[in-house]
């Protein structure tokens, strides 16, 4: 019996442009047509994060902090 995998995963670190570091704590917002309404990651003291059992389809990610320029960066999957 074969089976596929149905689920996949977005690895990632949320820096600062200025110096390179690592932002920690920063929340992290992905959307996709493929989920119902948006789910949040908060990043660890590295900025690193991992968004886990995402279907497979196309995702808009997106980071805010207060004082800093949100940024957004699409995905295919």
């Amino acid at each position: 019996m074969a089976s596929a995998q149905t689920t996949g995963t977005i690895i990632g670190v949320v820096t600062d442009a200025s110096t390179g570091k690592g932002r920690r704590r920063r929340a992290r917002r992905r959307t996709s047509p493929n989920l119902q309404g948006e789910q949040t990651a908060v990043t660890d003291n590295a900025g690193n994060f991992r968004l886990v059992l995402l279907p497979p389809g196309d995702y808009k990610l997106a980071v805010q902090l207060e004082g800093f320029k949100p940024f957004e960066r699409t995905t295919s999957g």
